[in-house]
Formats: structure tokens, sequence, C-alpha cells
């Protein structure tokens, strides 16, 4: 009989196991696998142009993207899955380059301690005509007016 009880005890311990083995495998804990994040421009930095922050190879796929112009928050965006059970995503930033303009792309995510921030400026000085076009149309106007006084008096 003593290996009869044996085994009833051993049943006992073996379904305690067993249930919570099966409550574990139902709730694991979750990997989390902390985000790359880079961000350049789209093309040639014009007025219009636009700004790509990419964030790659996170998991979970709960992520907060956000843009700063100057410390100012600007947009948001969406993730998508990649291969291997992580997730990336691509935001976008429509801006028109300015002097000293200072663009951020920052992630919030669960598998970081802290956000992470890329920051981006322009490298090249935008476009400013100068005096130059206001000079030559100034110009312009007075030899207009010049010619037109110069027929009136010959007429």
């Amino acid at each position: 009989m003593s290996l009869f009880s044996d085994a009833l005890l051993n049943e006992g311990l073996c379904l305690s196991i067993t249930k919570d083995a099966a409550l574990e495998g139902e709730n694991p804990p979750e990997e989390r696998t902390p985000p790359e994040i880079t961000i350049y421009p789209s093309g040639e930095v014009q007025p219009g142009a636009e700004l790509i922050c990419f964030v790659n190879n996170f998991y979970p796929p709960f992520i907060n993207v956000s843009w700063t112009k100057n410390d100012h928050p600007v947009s948001l965006s969406r993730y998508y899955p990649n291969q291997d059970q992580t997730f990336y995503q691509f935001s976008f930033l429509t801006f028109t380059p300015s002097k000293g303009g200072i663009y951020s792309c920052t992630l919030e995510h669960s598998a970081l301690e802290t956000p992470k921030t890329r920051i981006w400026e322009p490298d090249v000085a935008v476009n400013d005509p100068g005096p130059g076009p206001v000079i030559v149309c100034g110009v312009g106007v007075a030899v207009v007016f010049l010619g037109l006084a110069a027929g009136v008096f010959f007429l």
C-alpha cells in the first residue's frame, strides 16, 4: 500500500507542477527589444522637404515617436512588422529649412530607460538671395520712369 499512497502523493505534486507551468506558459515575461533610431532628409534640403525618422527592430510595438522643431512639438506616425517579429516605423516631417533650425525625433519605448532623441540640423546654408534682386528691380523701375519722362519730354 505504500507504493499506492506514494503514487497518489506524486500525482498531486505532478498536477500542481503542471498547473503552475501552464499558467507560466500563458503569461511568459515579455521580451523587450530596444529600438534603433536614425534621422535623415528624404532628398535635397529645400522648402517643403521631408525629414525621416526611421525607428527599427523594436518590440513590443507600443512606441511613441514625436518631432520637435526648436523644442516645439510638431507630428507623429504608425509602426509596421519586420520578418523577425520586431517592428519598424517611418515618421515623416515636412519642413522648410531655416537658419538655426534644429529638428529632433524623440522616441519612448518600454525597452528604454529614458527617451532616445536624434537631432538634425541643416548643414547647408539656406538660399538667401540677399539685397541683389531688390536693387536690380529698383534700378529697372527707375530706368522705366526715366524712359517715360524722356518720352513725355520729347513729345
